[in-house]
Parts: C-alpha cells; sequence; structure tokens
C-alpha cells in the first residue's frame, strides 16, 4: 500500500477500489469538471475504474484520496501534473490549501526534485489562487486544451513551480534531541557578531577577517538573503528546556 500522508484535518491516503462509486457522486455535479477539462461528463463508473486503474498500473503517476477521516472528498494528484479537485460541498474550509501543502511538502523532500508542472483554466480564479499562494508561476503563454467535458478547446495557463521557489517560500527548521537548527535572519546579527568576532572561531572560516568590521555581518546575511534557496546560513540553538 501506498504512502499515507496526515495533516490537521486531513488523511491523504491512496485511492481505494471502494472511492469509485463516491467518485462517480461528486463529479455528477458538473461544476467540477467545467473546471477541469481532462474530467468528462457525465462521469461514469467505467471512468473512474479507467483511473483507478491507471493510478494501480503506473507507478511514475502519484495521487491520493482526500479525507476528512475515512470518506473519500476529493483527489489530489503530484506527478505527473499537479492538480486535484474536491467536493464542492468542501469548498471554502481551506481543505485544499492543507492538502496542497502535504504533498507539495512531500515531494520537495526529495533533494533531486525536478521543477511541478501544473495548468488551470484562465477564469478559475479559486484554483489561481491556491496555485500563486504554494509559489507556482506562469510557464510560458496559455495554451488551447481540450476540454472532455465541454467538447472544446479551452484556454489554460501552464504553470510551474521550481525546487528553487519553493524552498524559499517554505524555510527549512529541524529540531534533534540537543539542538534546533533554522535560517538565519537580520534580526540574528548582533548574535552572529558576536560568535565571529572571537578570534579562535575566526581562524577556522577563511572568509571572515580578524578584527570583524561592524559591516560584515549585515552584508554577509543580505547576500544570503539574496540567494534563490532563501537562506543558505543556519543558527543553531541550544533546545530550550520544557
Amino acid at each position: 500500500m501506498g504512502m499515507c500522508l496526515t495533516g490537521n484535518r486531513l488523511v491523504l491516503r491512496p485511492l481505494e477500489p471502494k472511492d469509485c462509486a463516491e467518485m462517480v457522486r461528486i463529479l455528477a455535479n458538473p461544476v467540477i469538471s467545467y473546471w477541469v477539462p481532462v474530467l468528462p461528463f457525465p462521469y461514469i463508473a467505467s471512468d473512474a475504474k479507467g483511473f483507478f486503474n491507471l493510478l494501480q498500473n503506473n507507478l511514475h503517476r502519484q495521487g491520493w484520496a482526500i479525507t476528512p477521516k475515512e470518506d473519500f472528498i476529493g483527489l489530489i494528484e503530484e506527478y505527473p501534473n499537479f492538480g486535484f479537485w474536491l467536493d464542492p460541498a468542501f469548498w471554502g474550509q481551506g481543505l485544499i490549501s492543507e492538502a496542497a501543502d502535504l504533498v507539495l511538502k512531500k515531494y520537495f523532500s526529495d533533494p533531486q526534485a525536478s521543477p511541478l508542472l501544473a495548468s488551470v483554466r484562465l477564469q478559475n480564479q479559486r484554483l489561481m489562487r491556491v496555485l500563486v499562494k504554494n509559489g507556482f508561476a506562469p510557464n510560458g503563454p496559455p495554451v488551447a486544451s481540450y476540454s472532455k467535458a465541454l467538447h472544446q478547446a479551452v484556454p489554460v495557463q501552464p504553470m510551474a513551480l521550481t525546487p528553487d521557489q519553493w524552498h524559499f517560500l517554505n524555510l527549512v527548521f529541524i529540531e534533534t534531541q540537543r539542538l534546533q537548527i533554522f535560517p538565519l535572519a537580520q534580526v540574528h546579527q548582533d548574535a552572529l557578531f558576536g560568535c565571529l568576532a572571537q578570534k579562535q572561531v575566526a581562524r577556522n572560516l577563511a572568509i571572515v577577517p580578524h578584527p570583524l568590521p561592524r559591516g560584515f555581518v549585515g552584508d554577509l546575511l543580505k547576500q544570503r538573503a539574496g540567494k534563490a534557496h532563501g537562506m543558505e546560513c543556519f543558527r543553531l540553538r541550544i533546545k530550550p528546556r520544557t
């Protein structure tokens, strides 16, 4: 069985055969297929079974059932294209944002991750807001895509999220048994200066002069903040006792 992803309100789990009936029930509402060109309308049992078999037979295609507890309420895919749909009864509750966050964290935890692609109908502001909030940006001009529900071409905007952009927006925080490790920021300038100004520290770091000019630390942090990865310097702190 594939990986489950657990959030505050949701569990994303692999699609199961029992979910096919719920897919047909939810997608009987044409508002979903209107915005998602790959979905036919009406959506029938053979469509659901065919999609389930596609996920089972393609190890490179990753998708999850969106469930608040056990009940199926939608679907989210990671690869080859990031996309999702949700039962309209659950719209407006931030559930898609939570599901997207879980999938993107999992995907970009791989240091070899490639840019993640998506597409959105130009008029679909709801989906566009979710993508932009998570760092997706336009990937070329709009293109025509055939809508299976409308039986015609519709304009869609290709989108992409690079690993650099995702890590820029999602700073790293690591906690061990005794340490907390997190990105340096300008607010840590005085503490960093106090450390680097010590002769025994500076002599082990080729880029740090001694005596240390006061403006050196500020310039260093500005340079690091300008990197595509957000921050390449990290602060180590002894974990506070609880």
